[in-house]
């Protein structure tokens, strides 16, 4: 089994998601207007292969970012660790 770890990518290129796995869970995305203010970009997928994914930091609290062609949501504001948590979820496919 390969592991796979979040990287903090570079010049618009981080790592390639998999595809969804059949027991993905399903993530509720949100409107931009939920985003918190004042998030940081810690985190992202590569920017070429849509959707983009962002894990933003700010005020002690994370949010992930999806960006497709058709425009941007994120999800609930949680903490570092269930961030941390759904972010390595949706790197592998078992979470979208």
């Amino acid at each position: 089994m390969t592991h796979l770890h979040a990287s903090t990518g570079h010049a618009g290129h981080g790592p390639h998601l998999p595809p969804a796995q059949p027991e993905c869970d399903a993530v509720e995305w949100l409107p931009p207007s939920c985003a918190m203010s004042r998030a940081r970009e810690l985190l992202w997928t590569c920017q070429q292969c849509k959707p983009v994914y962002y894990l933003l930091i700010g005020g002690g609290r994370t949010q992930i970012r999806r960006v497709t062609d058709r425009g941007s949501a994120v999800n609930h504001p949680m903490s570092y660790a269930d961030g941390r948590d759904l972010w390595d979820r949706i790197l592998k496919g078992r979470a979208r």
